[in-house]
């Protein structure tokens, strides 16, 4: 019978050093040595009935298993790792961690002794199957498709560098095989899903974003030309916006408009006005109060937000102007203080404007119906009707010194404060 190795001899004895000698005990019939020597500890493995029993009955297993993979040295008896015992002694070898990289492995527990466990190399290998390898190299890909990264990001050595820190045994796949191979396949796997969504969906809806022209009418009059009973139909809720900005050209509308930005501003723009506004604002709404701001022509109803901003700090903004010490304009004081132009057609102009802002909210949904829009439409000329004279009316508002930009950004506008209630 051979001999074990030195290292190999140790790990199946129970070591410790006493005396400057060592002190030894077989794990398997607890047979004991005061003075230890390796070919004392030889000798007895080789005579040892227990430790025999429990390496046939290890290769048995090993049999029985019918893997044929090529072992190392340390997949021998001797090289066993034991569990349930331990040493203290500097010179036996470290056992080895165990990896859940396979649950193969095998107990043994002969007369009472100590519980061994053998264990397979590949527990201390990092392997991917290829099924495996194919599978991430194709969510990678999917990656790329989707963030439209360059295929040669694909061989970027820190790229790769952080894959083998991550998973050792992975190969990624080479720009080559992303743009070709896996590109292809993945492509047909898309048309078919969609092909599948298509003839199981009840039924089907063709939206186009600036097709040959902003309006997509030569798109429209494609589909009605060949399906008559199909209307091609744009965007209600920026119809009702664009004619929101035609009203907004009526010249009470637009002085209304122009007189409320003015307040707006003369307070917002200067720091010492702006503080002294938010003290009143805290002392006369609370934890209710609402934000004062101007709202450019890019948002949906923005003269309808401002002009409700205004209204909803009416008392705020009229104890701020009599405070003469913060040298607020003589035109702004007198617009905000008048009662009987200024804030009733604010107030006229907030009743016509919100039936359009709120028309916009609805039809903006996804779950929108045309139905709703005709419904709208048809309260708009009754509305109108009704403030006619207000509409007409060409001196209605004080006219505030000083031009102001139509087009002007906003003015610490926040979408939390579009709470307005159309």
């Amino acid at each position: 019978m051979g001999r074990v190795s030195q290292v190999s001899t140790w790990r199946h004895f129970h070591v410790k050093e006493k005396n400057a000698k060592k002190e030894a005990t077989c794990r398997y019939c607890s047979k004991h040595w005061a003075n230890a020597l390796v070919t004392r500890l030889n000798a007895h493995l080789n005579d040892c009935d227990k430790y025999q029993e429990a390496k046939n009955q290890n290769e048995d297993n090993e049999e029985s298993d019918g893997n044929s993979e090529t072992t190392s040295a340390t997949d021998t008896p001797g090289s066993a790792c034991f569990a349930g015992a331990s040493t203290s002694t500097s010179t036996q070898p470290t056992e080895r961690p165990s990896s859940s990289l396979s649950n193969k492995s095998l107990s043994l527990d002969q007369g009472g002794g100590p519980t061994i466990k053998y264990c397979k190399v590949k527990k201390f290998i990092d392997t991917m199957s290829k099924d495996e390898t194919d599978h991430a190299n194709l969510l990678m890909a999917r990656a790329f498709y989707s963030s439209n990264f360059s295929f040669n990001t694909a061989s970027n050595p820190h790229l790769l560098g952080f894959l083998k820190y991550l998973r050792p045994a992975f190969r990624p796949a080479s720009p080559h095989l992303i743009r070709n191979t896996i590109l292809n396949k993945e492509y047909a796997r898309v048309q078919t899903s969609i092909k599948t969504q298509i003839d199981e969906a009840e039924a089907l809806g063709l939206i186009s974003d600036g097709w040959t022209d902003t309006n997509n009418d030569a798109a429209w009059r494609i589909i009605s030309t060949q399906h008559p009973h199909i209307s091609g139909v744009g965007c209600v809720a920026h119809a009702l916006s664009n004619f929101m900005l035609d009203l907004m050209q009526i010249k009470s509308l637009k002085q209304i408009h122009k007189t409320g930005r003015q307040i707006v501003k003369e307070i917002k723009l200067s720091h010492v006005k702006h503080s002294a506004f938010k003290e009143k604002q805290t002392e006369l709404y609370g934890t209710n109060k609402k934000a004062l701001a101007l709202y450019p022509k890019t948002r949906f109803a923005y003269v309808v937000l401002t002009l409700d901003s205004l209204l909803k700090n009416k008392s705020a903004l009229q104890s701020v102007v009599i405070d003469r010490s913060l040298g607020i304009g003589n035109d702004v004081r007198k617009a905000v203080l008048d009662e009987d132009v200024i804030w009733p057609c604010i107030e006229k102009a907030l009743d016509l404007l919100k039936l359009i802002a709120r028309g916009i909210t609805i039809l903006e949904r996804n779950d929108a119906v045309l139905s709703e829009a005709v419904q709208f439409f048809k309260k708009v000329p009754t509305l109108m009707d009704v403030n006619k004279f207000f509409l007409e009316s060409d001196e209605l508002a004080i006219d505030i010194d000083g031009e102001i930009e139509e087009d002007g950004g906003d003015l610490d506008c926040d979408d939390s404060d579009d709470d307005v209630e159309f």
